[in-house]
C-alpha cells in the first residue's frame, strides 16, 4: 500500500504534468520587448566560455539597481540559444515555475502541520497547486522570457518560507534551539539570493510577518521565540521601508523619463490593485495581455476609481489588520496581496501595469480559498449542497482550464497575439506598434506597413512612429520616407519613448 506522503508525492507530480502539457503550446512562441536589451549580453559570451569568463560577464546586467547577477548568469549559461531559441529560454522558465509550484505546495503542508486549521485535503492541494500554476495571469512571468529574475526571485522566496516553517515547526515540536538558526538564518541568506535576482526578493520578510500577524499559532510563554518571531517577521519590515527611502533619491529622477508624477503613479496604483483582483478572480479571454500602456493615469484623489479603489483598499486593509484574529483567511489574503505589492506598486518610477507582479501575490489568495472552500464544504452537511458546491467547483474549474489553454495557445503564435493584443486593447500604442514589428519580422512587410498607416493617420505624436516609417522606407522600395520637417517637430516635441531607440537600433 502506498503511504499518505507517497501518494501525494505521485499526485503532485501527474498535477505538475497536466500543467506543463496545457501551458506547453506558449513554448513555441518568440522573443518580445526588453528580452532583447537584457539577453543582448549573451552576444559577447565566447563558444567555450570559461567559469571566470561568465562570472565577470554577469556582473554586466542592466536591469535593476544591482543588475541581478544570479538572474543574468542563468541567461548566460544558455548563450548558445541566443537569439535563435526562444524555445530553450522559455523551457527553463516553464520547469522554473512548477519547481515554485512544489515549494508552494511544501508551504501549504507545513502550515497544516503547524495548525490543524490549514490542513488541506490532498484534492485541494492539487487544486490550489493547479489554479496557481495554470492563472492566466501568470503566463507573462513564465513565457516573457526576461522574467525569469522575477521567477528566480520568487523561487528563492518561497524556498525561504520554507525553510522558515520547518525551523519553526521543528523548535515548537520538539524544544530543539538548533531548529531557531533555521528560522534565523535561511531567511536573510535567502533574501540576498532573491533580491540579486530581483529586488523585489525582499519581501521574503513581509511574507513571513504576515504569516505570523495571521496564521501562525503563537505560543504564549515561550519569550525567546517571541522575539525571535518580532526579530524576524516585524523588524525587517521597519528595515525595508528605510531601505526604500534610502534609495528614493537615486530611483526618482526615472520620473523624467515617465508621462507620470509620483503622485500620479501613487494615486493610479489604487485601481491598478483592483484591476489585478478582477482579473485573478473573474479569468476571461482578453483579459491578460503585455500591453497595459493605455490604463488611465490619475491626477486627483477624487476621480471616482481612485476614490472608490482607495475606499476599498483602506477599509479592507483595516479590518484586515483589526480582525485578522477572528477572520485570518480574508486577512491573510489580503495583506500577502498588498504586501506583495508593496515594492512595485509604490513610489518607485515602473509603468503603471504588469501583470506578472501577481506572481507571489497571487500565491495567498489561492491558498486563502482552498483553505475557505475546505472549510465551507465542512460546513454543509446535506448532500444536495455539497453536490452544488462540488457542480460549482466542477463548472468554473473547466471555464478556468478553458480560458488558460486559450491563453498559452495565443502566447504560442506570436501573430495572432499581437492582433489579439490590438483587438482587446485598441488605445494602447504599444499593442499597435508591436503587430506592425511582430508582422515585420514574420515576412509581411506590406502588411505592416499597412497596419503603420493606420497609426499615422490617426494623428500619432510618437517619434517612434516616424522613425519606424524612415525603417519601411528602407524595407520597402515604394515607400516614400517621412519629411525631416516632420522628423524635426515631433523629435522635439514628443515624449520620451523607449521604442526609438529599438528602431533606431534596427536603422
Amino acid at each position: 500500500m502506498v503511504v499518505p506522503a507517497m501518494r501525494i508525492a505521485l499526485l503532485t507530480v501527474a498535477a505538475a504534468a497536466l500543467a506543463a502539457l496545457m501551458m506547453s503550446p506558449a513554448l513555441s512562441g518568440g522573443f518580445v520587448l526588453d528580452d532583447f536589451p537584457n539577453l543582448a549580453l549573451l552576444s559577447q559570451v565566447p563558444e567555450q566560455p570559461s567559469w571566470g569568463q561568465l562570472i565577470i560577464l554577469m556582473e554586466n546586467g542592466i536591469a535593476g539597481i544591482f543588475g541581478r547577477p544570479i538572474a543574468v548568469f542563468s541567461f548566460l549559461l544558455q548563450a548558445q540559444s541566443w537569439p535563435s531559441d526562444p524555445f530553450a529560454f522559455k523551457l527553463v522558465n516553464l520547469l522554473l515555475h512548477l519547481a515554485n509550484g512544489g515549494l508552494l505546495l511544501g508551504i501549504a503542508l507545513l502550515l497544516g502541520k503547524t495548525d490543524s486549521r490549514w490542513r488541506l485535503a490532498t484534492p485541494l492541494l492539487l487544486l490550489l497547486l493547479l489554479v496557481w500554476l495554470l492563472h492566466p495571469i501568470q503566463t507573462s512571468a513564465v513565457f516573457y522570457v526576461v522574467q525569469r529574475m522575477n521567477l528566480l526571485s520568487s523561487f528563492f522566496v518561497l524556498l525561504g518560507l520554507l525553510l522558515y516553517l520547518s525551523g519553526r515547526l521543528l523548535y515548537l515540536q520538539s524544544g530543539r534551539k538548533a531548529a531557531l538558526l533555521l528560522m534565523g538564518l535561511a531567511p536573510p541568506l535567502l533574501a540576498v539570493l532573491a533580491v540579486l535576482s530581483k529586488e523585489n526578493g525582499v519581501l521574503l520578510f513581509a511574507y513571513i510577518a504576515v504569516l505570523e500577524l495571521t496564521l501562525l499559532p503563537v505560543p504564549a510563554n515561550d519569550r525567546l521565540f517571541r522575539r525571535l518571531r518580532i526579530l524576524l517577521a516585524f523588524l525587517p519590515l521597519g528595515l525595508m521601508a528605510l531601505g526604500l527611502l534610502l534609495v528614493l533619491p537615486q530611483v526618482l529622477p526615472g520620473y523624467e523619463l515617465k508621462p507620470f508624477t509620483p503622485g500620479e503613479r501613487i494615486l493610479s496604483q489604487f485601481p491598478v490593485l483592483l484591476s489585478y483582483l478582477l482579473a485573478i478572480f473573474l479569468p476571461r479571454l482578453g483579459a491578460y495581455g503585455l500591453f497595459h500602456d493605455s490604463f488611465p493615469i490619475y491626477s486627483s484623489l477624487l476621480s471616482l476609481p481612485v476614490l472608490l479603489s482607495l475606499l476599498l483598499i483602506g477599509a479592507g486593509l483595516v479590518a484586515a489588520l483589526v480582525y485578522r484574529r477572528r477572520w485570518p483567511l480574508p486577512a491573510f489574503a489580503l495583506l500577502w496581496f498588498l504586501m506583495g505589492h508593496a515594492v512595485e506598486s509604490t513610489v518607485l518610477p515602473l509603468e503603471l501595469y504588469f501583470e506578472h507582479r501577481n506572481y507571489l501575490p497571487l500565491a495567498g489568495i489561492v491558498l486563502a480559498l482552498a483553505l475557505a472552500l475546505q472549510a465551507l464544504w465542512s460546513r454543509l452537511q446535506e448532500e444536495r449542497q455539497r453536490v452544488m458546491l462540488l457542480a460549482g467547483v466542477g463548472l468554473a474549474s473547466l471555464w478556468f482550464a478553458f480560458v488558460s489553454v486559450q491563453h498559452h495557445v495565443l502566447w504560442g503564435n506570436p501573430i495572432e497575439q499581437a492582433y489579439a493584443e490590438v483587438h482587446f486593447r485598441p488605445e494602447s500604442d504599444r499593442a499597435r506598434a508591436n503587430l506592425v514589428q511582430m508582422l515585420s519580422n514574420n515576412g509581411q512587410p506590406e502588411r505592416a506597413y499597412e497596419v503603420h498607416l493606420q497609426t499615422l493617420n490617426a494623428g500619432s505624436e510618437n517619434i517612434s512612429d516616424y522613425i519606424r516609417w524612415l525603417e519601411f522606407s528602407c524595407i520597402l522600395s515604394d515607400v516614400q520616407q517621412p519629411g525631416s520637417n516632420q522628423l524635426q517637430q515631433f523629435a522635439s516635441q514628443s515624449a520620451h519613448d523607449f521604442a526609438a531607440i529599438g528602431i533606431l537600433n534596427n536603422l
